[in-house]
């Protein structure tokens, strides 16, 4: 995994903003771009071959912020079945974002 050590403080938006900076970080094809426009972080994909010249954005933020409700309940239906304590709610819902998060942009990768 990355460097981050989450302390349970971390709101949503920060989450994703460790995503962002780790997916950034790693190395992409050249037709991938990470880069902000107004303070929002979007994703590029370029394609060219033959006759088609292709462009798509993604917003990151929005698309990677609506997971964070997905990990709080993977971490509920896991207290529930007695996998984890409740105690750990705060460090492990962090944790289970930002792992599901990066899993999503290395996904648009693989997709196109």
């Amino acid at each position: 995994m990355d460097e981050h050590e989450f302390t349970g403080s971390e709101s949503p938006a920060d989450i994703v903003k460790a995503a962002i900076e780790s997916f950034a970080r790693q190395p992409h094809p050249a037709h991938y771009t990470v880069f902000y426009e107004n303070s929002i972080p979007k994703l590029k994909y370029e394609f060219q071959g033959g006759d088609i010249d292709f462009a798509c954005i993604y917003r990151l933020d929005l698309m990677l912020a609506s997971f964070y409700p997905e990990a709080e309940r993977i971490f509920d239906e896991a207290n529930a079945a007695g996998f984890v304590e409740t105690s750990l709610r705060e460090y492990l819902v962090p944790v289970i974002a930002f792992v599901g998060m990066t899993n999503m942009l290395n996904r648009l990768l693989i997709a196109n």
